[in-house]
């Protein structure tokens, strides 16, 4: 634990909620859990802006949080994980500085889950945190497009270029160095200038 500069308490929480085979969801719950967001700030009347978020990041498509625990910081540190992923708008300016300091803190968390995985022969596991340390650098999920993580590619673009017959980003690449001039045509008529 010293290695990672994390607490006792997030290496035990590792310990009791890590297996061979946790979900992504599950993933996500245990890096939320971490003794390190303790002490994320639930200012006054967070509460609320929280289990309207929550609703939110429900309704696009991510995992529900407990509405009960909407004044935790560490359901606090999900939903910021979330909207992140979706790429939503946040309520208010604080939320980006919280999310700023949840994402700093991500990556060694992260490597420390995948390190515990990967002693523990737990294949899946370490490969799903993979996954979620993508999603926090990307801030996409896993299950987008990834011709969304290109910049100025929104889903309108991600679909012009799916009927071109271009649907995923090593598709892009190789015909970039195959015939560039092609691929620009390809992008211009996607909405890409």
């Amino acid at each position: 634990c010293s290695f990672y500069y994390l607490q006792h308490a997030s290496v035990a929480l590792f310990a009791s909620n890590l297996g061979p085979d946790n979900s992504l969801e599950a993933l996500l719950h245990v890096l939320c859990g971490v003794a390190e967001y303790d002490e994320l700030p639930v200012r006054h009347n967070e509460d609320k802006v929280n289990a309207e978020l929550a609703r939110q990041v429900v309704n696009l498509g991510g995992f529900a949080v407990d509405a009960r625990l909407a004044d935790d910081p560490h359901t606090k540190a999900n939903l910021l994980f979330q909207a992140h992923f979706l790429r939503m708008p946040l309520p208010m300016s604080d939320y980006y500085t919280d999310t700023k300091s949840v994402l700093d803190q991500a990556i060694r968390i992260l490597q420390a889950i995948i390190d515990v995985a990967a002693d523990a022969g737990w294949l899946s596991t370490a490969l799903t945190a993979m996954n979620l340390m993508q999603m926090v650098m990307q801030g996409r999920w896993v299950t987008d497009p990834s011709l969304l993580t290109l910049p100025h590619v929104d889903e309108e673009v991600t679909k012009n270029l799916a009927d071109r017959g271009l649907e995923v980003l090593p598709q892009l690449v190789q015909l970039a160095v195959k015939d560039p001039a092609t691929c620009k045509r390809m992008l211009n008529a996607a909405g890409l200038r």
